[in-house]
């Protein structure tokens, strides 16, 4: 694995001489965005794969909930994210 010209597998943890090796990257504390190459060499040639890290911030509060249909079994709310990107969920709870 590198990152940009840096590699970032230490030469022991290089899978050598199976039949199919695997070298995975575990990346933790990402603060920046970076792409990230995966490099395999055997007697056949070289390949590379290249896998884009984003980071993205985390997104607004929403807004207050609106009631805009209440029944006797369901009740719907709306409200506005505040956020330009879209929000892949929420956590709605309530209490009886």
């Amino acid at each position: 694995w590198m990152q940009g010209a840096e590699d970032l597998t230490p030469e022991d943890d290089m899978p050598v001489d199976m039949p199919v090796g695997r070298n995975v990257l575990e990346l933790t504390d990402v603060k920046d965005s970076a792409n990230y190459t995966c490099v395999a060499m055997s007697s056949l040639g070289v390949i590379e794969a290249v896998a884009q890290i984003t980071v993205k911030s985390l997104p607004k509060a929403p807004g207050t909930p609106v009631v805009t249909e209440n029944t006797a079994t369901s009740i719907t709310i709306t409200w506005d994210s505040g956020n330009p990107d879209p929000v892949s969920y929420y956590v709605i709870e309530y209490k009886s």
